[in-house]
Parts: C-alpha cells; sequence; structure tokens
C-alpha cells in the first residue's frame, strides 16, 4: 500500500532529472509543494523516467528538493502516458484528470495555487491509484509507505 489514509486531489509530474527544462521546472514544483504540502487534502506526486536512478537521487538531494519522487520500474498506465517530459496532472477526488500541463510551467504563480484551492473536495479512497503505483520501486517521500 503506497499511501495511508484518504486523500482529495493529487499533483501528478511525470519529469526526469537529465531534461534540462525538466530542472528548471522542479523549483517551482518545490515552492508551490512547500506552501501547500500540510494542506490533508493535496498529495504531491513525481513520478522520474531516470534510467539511472542514483545520478537522479544524488542531484534531488544536491538540488535540496525534498518533494516525493517516486521511480518506477514499467510502463505508465495509458492514461498518464506523454510524449512530453515534463507533464503534469491535477488528479480529481473522483480519480480523473481535472488538469494537463503538458511541458514545463511555473506552478507558483497565484492564478495555479487559486485552481488547486478551488478545486471541489470530497473524500476518496486509495484504490484509484493503484495502477499508477503498482510499479514504484523506489521513492523518496518518507511519510508514504511502499
Amino acid at each position: 500500500m503506497l499511501f495511508t489514509g484518504s486523500f482529495l486531489i493529487s499533483f501528478l509530474s511525470i519529469t526526469t532529472t537529465g531534461c534540462l527544462p525538466c530542472r528548471s521546472e522542479m523549483p517551482t514544483i518545490q515552492s508551490i509543494y512547500d506552501k501547500m504540502k500540510t494542506k490533508p487534502d493535496l498529495v504531491f506526486v513525481l513520478v522520474s523516467l531516470d534510467e539511472d536512478t542514483t545520478k537522479a537521487k544524488i542531484f534531488i538531494k544536491k538540488e535540496g528538493f525534498n518533494f516525493p519522487v517516486y521511480f518506477i520500474n514499467c510502463y505508465l498506465p495509458q492514461i498518464y502516458d506523454t510524449e512530453t517530459i515534463s507533464s503534469t496532472f491535477i488528479i480529481s477526488e473522483e480519480g480523473t484528470i481535472a488538469a494537463k500541463r503538458v511541458g514545463i510551467y511555473d506552478y507558483n504563480i497565484k492564478i495555479f495555487i487559486q485552481f488547486l484551492n478551488a478545486m471541489n473536495h470530497t473524500p476518496v479512497g486509495e484504490l484509484r491509484y493503484q495502477q499508477l503505483f503498482n510499479c514504484v520501486v523506489y521513492s523518496t517521500a518518507k511519510n508514504y509507505l511502499l
């Protein structure tokens, strides 16, 4: 089981540390994570497609990023498959994609924060996310269970 309890909205970013534009986006993700990580109804998930997980872990640590990063060993479910890295999905409380951003973006802006805060909040269980997380082989997250 990856997550304990229930959560409502997910910020899911598919990225790689080997991509220079992706690297430039990571500080904005860190900033919004720092602002919103205490919200009990929002979960941040960064899925790294790095083949060399050791290098990626070193980069993440060196840059001081503390958002949860997951490394996978299988293909992403088709709904999250994308030809462009970085891609970000906002998954609603119903488990549907409420928003999708292909390419890098500055997430630490007022309109995006307002969007996250304005989403309708109703509790959901964790099963909707199980398909994606069956692939997880390592996580930097200390507050989630694998």
